[in-house]
């Protein structure tokens, strides 16, 4: 087997996502609590790491036949199917439903951490982690759902901790991160939209300008 990208990148990533979201799973979730709780985190967690796999296998041997002629047009429409919308719903909404799920229990069982230093580098992580979701998910096609997780993560902490919420930032660790986060999903994708009037690809127009200022 040849080692390519596609296999590092099964090695690695899955393993390291898991671990982060367990990480934190196993912070705000304790043992007395309902056991639905605690199930459907690890529901989500097994659906998003399925959607990896098949994506990897998917795009794999998409990248495969693309170069073997004589493969039906049928085959090539599924696999594109199993490697850019299934596998990506798979691995995209129940990551966001496990965001989800962790701002509400941080919420609703009010379970979190007061902000302790380097709160500049907190927010940044968070910022640039919303600027990640947003482009993974214009490359991935699923633009409304992380639309909707962005508003999600900016509306549900104004609208339940109304009262209390000039205190999130430096007193709520995950919320202000979760809030942030939605914050920068909500600007890129703005200014995405009123850039193409849509929300192509990345690949679609970084591909388009490399072939333009190849040929100037």
């Amino acid at each position: 087997m040849v080692f390519t990208p596609y296999v590092f990148d099964l090695l690695i990533c899955p393993f390291l996502l898991g671990l982060a979201l367990y990480s934190v799973y196993s912070w705000l979730i304790k043992e007395k609590d309902y056991v639905f709780l605690r199930f459907l985190f690890i529901f989500l967690l097994i659906f998003c790491i399925e959607g990896y796999g098949l994506h990897w296998a998917a795009n794999t041997l998409n990248s495969a036949i693309s170069s073997i002629v004589g493969v039906g047009e049928g085959l090539k429409t599924y696999v594109y199917f199993l490697d850019e919308h299934l596998g990506h719903w798979l691995i995209f909404y129940s990551l966001y439903g496990i965001l989800t799920y962790f701002l509400f229990v941080s919420i609703f069982y009010d379970r979190d951490e007061e902000v302790r230093g380097l709160w500049l580098i907190h927010q940044f992580t968070a910022f640039m982690f919303g600027f990640c979701l947003f482009a993974s998910a214009m490359e991935g096609q699923i633009a409304h759902g992380v639309i909707i997780t962005g508003l999600i993560l900016v509306i549900v902490p104004i609208v339940f901790l109304r009262k209390s919420f000039r205190e999130v930032f430096r007193r709520r660790a995950l919320i202000s991160f979760m809030f942030t986060a939605g914050l920068s999903i909500s600007t890129f994708t703005l200014i995405y939209w009123m850039l193409f009037q849509g929300f192509p690809q990345p690949s679609e127009w970084i591909n388009l300008i490399l072939n333009l200022t190849s040929h100037l």
